[in-house]
């Protein structure tokens, strides 16, 4: 996932935007609070929240339409799909746990099958038969910047997997690269391995996001 913590304020309240499957906002889901996060580079990031079904006896914008079919937008980081939020109650509140994982999860669920051949990275001229070309058909994200070096690169392989794995597991060690996914636009950069750091995963709680706030119902 593409983010640049450096320009976040983490001591500020973030915002979440529900969004619907057509990426359409639906509203902010301005009484969600425990906000943690974990993002990585070059690995999927997850949030996870908790979201009540009313505050002081008032139903809260959206609760009814929060699912695992939608998306959720972290204000300044990126987008995030719902994973089978789950209701929770002890008798005096009634709480959604959330779960999302950053938008490229998403790739998971698209098939990509290729004979043993030769391919092509990518070609800005003759996209058609690129690696990066079959990327954009079946995917609906697009390509972003490509480093200079990675165009016209060749490597043999063949596959039968999802989207996400076959970048992961043979298009990144093949052809000597990282993909950046941009969640915020479904957008692709490709960046040169010899020119790209090595990033661990980093671990932040949203401070003022995790005080609970006072819910009567």
């Amino acid at each position: 996932m593409k983010i640049n913590l450096s320009k976040i304020n983490f001591d500020e309240r973030q915002i979440l935007i529900l969004r619907g499957i057509d990426d359409a906002p639906i509203g902010i889901l301005e009484h969600a609070f425990d906000l943690t996060g974990t993002y990585s580079y070059n690995e999927i990031s997850t949030i996870e929240f908790s979201y009540p079904s009313q505050v002081n006896g008032v139903p809260t914008p959206c609760y009814n339409q929060i699912c695992g079919t939608m998306n959720v937008e972290l204000l300044g980081i990126g987008v995030f799909k719902l994973y089978n939020p789950k209701e929770t109650t002890d008798g005096i509140r009634t709480i959604l746990k959330c779960e999302a994982r950053s938008l490229e999860c998403e790739l998971a669920h698209k098939t990509v099958i290729l004979s043993e051949d030769t391919y092509c990275l990518y070609n800005p001229v003759a996209k058609e038969n690129t690696i990066c070309g079959m990327f954009i058909d079946d995917t609906g994200w697009k390509i972003g910047t490509v480093d200079s070096d990675l165009i016209g690169r060749y490597r043999t392989f063949e596959v039968n997997d999802n989207w996400y794995n076959f970048i992961k597991d043979t298009v990144q060690e093949k052809y000597g690269c990282i993909w950046e996914f941009d969640t915020n636009t479904r957008t692709a950069n490709l960046r040169s391995i010899e020119d790209t750091p090595s990033i661990q995963p980093v671990y932040i709680s949203t401070k003022n996001l995790a005080k609970e706030i006072e819910i009567e119902e």
